[in-house]
């Protein structure tokens, strides 16, 4: 998990040098002095920044990965009604076809289905 959380702390980190490098070029006038000293002093490559810094991009990453989990869990429901769906339409349809499949137990299928196609990288 650690690994993740830093990879989205790094990707928050460059989002901000994006978000910022725009503000700087569009409204620099605008900012006071040591904002943008405080901002440039940031400026540089996540493994570069003090931990502190790397604290506060790994809060924004929390809350993302937070966000992704609850989108797994609906993907997971989306697949398991997917999959039920399928198993129920050839109940109803094919009998004979059924008792082949009935032999495949449906909760250990559907585990492998999900972590082979969407979670084996995670």
């Amino acid at each position: 998990m650690k690994r993740i959380i830093e990879k989205f702390a790094e990707l928050e980190h460059k989002q901000w040098m994006s978000w910022v490098e725009y503000v700087l070029t569009n409204y620099i006038r605008d900012l006071p002095d040591g904002l943008i000293k405080k901002w440039q002093s940031s400026m540089i490559e996540y493994k570069d920044l003090s931990q502190n810094q790397k604290d506060k991009d790994r809060v924004w990453a929390r809350k993302v990965l937070i966000l992704f989990e609850e989108w797994k869990k609906q993907v997971y429901e989306e697949i398991k009604k997917t999959i039920d769906e399928w198993f129920d339409e050839r109940a109803l349809s094919q009998n004979e076809g059924y008792r082949v499949i009935g032999l495949i137990d449906k909760e250990e299928l559907k585990k492998r289905i999900i972590n082979f196609r969407i979670f084996e990288k995670w």
